[in-house]
């Protein structure tokens, strides 16, 4: 039996992500997947508080999970539940939140979430875990979801500096137009 992995990379969306300085962080994903699930609770518990210490204008826009689906001890002032939504609410999330958040424990499969990001040029921070799809980033920022308070720090950093989410945004851009470019013949080798 043989075997070949190749990692989903998206053509460039030709909605793109721009930085607004909106100061607003987005995750989507489906309160009812667990891994999902673990990720919100993450944000919630974790991050939101550590956020809100640092800077209490930064807004964190969750898609996939409305506040009656969580418990009463997630819902925070900095935190808004946008429910379900469509795709046109989420690539508009992806183009103007200032950076998407990925903080994802389980490492089975790749992250299709990101995959979009990354035609959009959204930029993201990620656990390693979230990454393991795409291995051909390899200059993205890593949140250790055991460190919240290094997490919050370290997307306050990336809000301050503009110059530095735009950078995140075409180094991924870049690095996808590379392994796109590898990829091709890599199916061709793969069938020969």
């Amino acid at each position: 039996v043989v075997h070949a992995v190749l990692p989903p990379i998206f053509k460039p969306r030709v909605l793109k992500w721009d930085d607004r300085g909106s100061r607003r962080v987005f995750f989507v994903g489906n309160v009812g997947y667990y891994p999902n699930r673990l990720a919100i609770e993450w944000i919630c518990r974790q991050l939101a508080p550590e956020l809100s210490q640092l800077d209490d204008q930064i807004r964190i826009n969750i898609i996939g999970a409305s506040r009656d689906q969580v418990p009463v001890g997630w819902h925070s002032a900095n935190v808004s539940f946008m429910g379900y939504a469509d795709a046109g609410e989420v690539i508009y999330q992806m183009i103007t939140a200032d950076v998407f958040v990925a903080p994802i424990a389980n490492t089975f499969g790749a992250k299709i979430k990101l995959a979009e990001c990354v035609a959009h040029g959204t930029p993201f921070l990620a656990t390693q875990a979230a990454l393991s799809g795409l291995p051909f980033l390899d200059s993205v920022p890593i949140i250790d979801l055991d460190r919240p308070g290094a997490a919050a720090r370290l997307l306050v950093e990336y809000l301050d500096n503009p110059d530095a989410l735009v950078k995140l945004s075409q180094s991924n851009s870049e690095r996808a137009q590379r392994a796109r470019a590898e990829q091709t013949s890599a199916w061709g080798s793969f069938f020969k």
